[in-house]
C-alpha cells in the first residue's frame, strides 16, 4: 500500500495518480470528503484527516510500503508526521517541505 498525504494538491495528486495507473495500491489522506470521495471513485482507499492528528496518521500508515507527504509548514505539526512515522514500520518515506518557499 502506498500512502499519499495531500493527494487533493499538485504534488501529491501527481503522485496518486501515477501509482494508480500502475495499478498499485493507494490510499490518499485528504481533509476534505468531496475529496475522498473523488479519489475512491478512481480506485484508491481514501481517508480524511488532518497530518497533526497523529493517531489518525499512525493508523493510516499501518501496511503502509511507502509514504509520500508534503511537510506541514507548523514545527508542531511536523512532529506530529515524525512521530506517527517513527510509531509505524514502511520501506520508503518521502517528505518534501515548502518552508523555505515560505521564506522568499
Amino acid at each position: 500500500m502506498y500512502v499519499i498525504a495531500g493527494a487533493s494538491g499538485r504534488t501529491g495528486a501527481r503522485v496518486a495518480e501515477a501509482l494508480l495507473a500502475e495499478r498499485l495500491p493507494v490510499r490518499v489522506l485528504v481533509r476534505d470528503a468531496a475529496q475522498a470521495e473523488t479519489w475512491r471513485g478512481r480506485g484508491a482507499e481514501a481517508r480524511v484527516l488532518a497530518l497533526e492528528d497523529g493517531e489518525a496518521l499512525r493508523e493510516a500508515l499501518i501496511g503502509a510500503r511507502a509514504f509520500y507527504a508534503l511537510v506541514p509548514d507548523q514545527a508542531s505539526d511536523r512532529m506530529a508526521v515524525v512521530d506517527a512515522l517513527v510509531d509505524t514500520s514502511r520501506t520508503h518515506v518521502v517528505l518534501l517541505s515548502a518552508a523555505p518557499a515560505a521564506l522568499a
